[in-house]
């Protein structure tokens, strides 16, 4: 059996996508099929990289006959694009079994992590912990799933905590190290006071937010504290190591797989898989 597996880089910042790779190659070699991965970019145009929807010509050379069953890697293939766009494309290969790796259109079984508890540790370990009572936030896209549930997730935490939500010093982002940059870049300019701490949906946008910070000559986690979400292997090694919460992104891959090659052999699978995120990981102390 051959599996394909669409996803738009393996390179990059965070190390998400790379992490997803292991997963799903990792599970394909443990269940003796074959793995083709077509890394053809983002789906829409980036403001990275003007040139970088050129490289969608990868997913162009999949077709019925290349693979048994298509996994997506959906938690980063959609994020650039509308979700008419990313329906489009999934639509194109409706043929196939498919599952994502992440969130997905309606139709295709999609394995998720468990957002609720990760992200409500994180806010009420900036609050109880800590004692901050402004605290920013940076969203992934709106109609996202996993960056809709982290966001619901953080305003429930703030009220839980008899804190008010604060539209101003919420930002909507893309998941990409650039929009947590202009985030901070975005508050700054509006001349009012700073979040005194800034939880960032994921890793790779607080990275971007950290930089913007560092240049506007403001201290990471003496001035402004700064945390994530995914615990890529860059976490521990960046400067600061940043907090994040710990989400097993390798798991979700192996799952994965393990679901699509259920449904290929004619067995039923549900519509969403949750796999649970572990602990907040601290790894330095504010």
């Amino acid at each position: 059996m051959t599996l394909a597996l669409f996803i738009d880089s393996l390179t990059g910042i965070s190390g998400y996508q790379e992490a997803v790779w292991l997963g799903v190659t990792d599970g394909a070699t443990q269940a003796g099929v074959r793995i083709i991965t077509f890394a053809g970019g983002a789906l829409d145009f980036s403001p990275l990289n003007p040139f970088e929807k050129s490289r969608n010509i990868a997913y162009e050379l999949f077709s019925p006959t290349t693979a048994s069953g298509l996994l997506l890697c959906g938690g980063t293939l959609g994020n650039d694009c509308s979700r008419e766009t990313f329906s489009a494309f999934c639509s194109r290969y409706s043929v196939v079994p498919t599952v994502s790796v992440g969130p997905a259109v309606p139709g295709i079984p999609r394995v998720l992590v468990d957002n609720d508890r990760g992200m409500k540790e994180m806010v009420n370990h900036l609050i109880r912990d800590h004692g901050y009572t402004r605290i920013g936030f940076i969203s992934g896209p709106k109609g996202n799933i996993d960056a809709d549930r982290r966001r619901k997730m953080y305003q429930e935490a703030l009220t839980e905590n008899s804190l008010i939500y604060e539209e101003a010093i919420v930002y909507e982002g893309d998941f990409n190290d650039h929009s947590g940059y202009e985030a901070v870049l975005h508050w700054i300019s509006r001349g009012g006071a700073m979040p005194q701490a800034i939880v960032a949906s994921n890793d790779n946008m607080a990275f971007g937010a950290i930089n913007a910070l560092r240049e506007k000559g403001l201290s990471v986690p003496h001035q402004i504290a700064v945390t994530g979400f995914d615990d890529v292997s860059s976490a521990a090694t960046a400067t600061p190591p940043l907090s994040t919460v710990s989400q097993p992104i390798y798991l979700q891959g192996k799952k994965a797989v393990e679901l699509l090659i259920q449904r290929i052999k004619g067995g039923t699978i549900p519509e969403e898989t949750l796999v649970l995120s572990g602990r907040a990981t601290w790894i330095y102390r504010l």
